[in-house]
């Protein structure tokens, strides 16, 4: 018997069509404006952490979409941090 390490799918059959991950059947449903009372956001962490934990990207299409946004949301932060610093700054000129 053979050991395998993932998350969900048939071992037996690797790329088998016919599974979804949770979350992006779970995005399907509120877009259906079915309530599941699952927290999609807290899904992605869970999932952002799995990935993490075994080192592989996982092939939900929520999942990857919605952490691509994340970071772009980061950089921007980042970068709006640094602009509003650098205009606080005033440069000193010293003229001879």
């Amino acid at each position: 018997m053979k050991h395998r390490v993932g998350i969900g799918g048939c071992p037996d059959a690797p790329g088998a069509a016919g599974n979804i991950a949770t979350e992006d059947l779970v995005n399907l449903l509120h877009g259906c404006g079915i309530k599941t009372g699952v927290d999609l956001e807290k899904l992605v962490d869970c999932g952002a952490l799995a990935q993490k934990l075994l080192s592989k990207e996982l092939p939900g299409r929520y999942l990857k979409a919605r952490l691509s946004s994340r970071a772009r949301e980061s950089n921007k932060d980042r970068l709006e941090r640094l602009t509003a610093f650098a205009e606080k700054r005033t440069p000193v000129y010293r003229g001879e």
